[in-house]
């Protein structure tokens, strides 16, 4: 019979804030800078809903 897999512990990650995020996403597309955004673009799916919600009220699109 197979040993079962160890349960691994979450990474101690703090929480986001979720202004001083918008606020980095409109600098970096004020400064028209592509690699943070190019970042911002390809970790969109994992941003949580709340993140998303108050991009679209702030109209800003990735």
């Amino acid at each position: 019979m197979a040993r079962p897999l160890p349960i691994r512990k979450k990474k101690n990650l703090q929480p986001l804030d979720h202004d001083e995020f918008i606020e980095r996403i409109k600098l970096a597309k004020f400064h028209k800078d592509e690699i943070a955004l190019e970042a911002y673009r390809n970790t969109f799916c994992e941003f949580p809903r709340e993140v998303k919600a108050a991009l679209r009220k702030e109209g800003i699109t990735l």
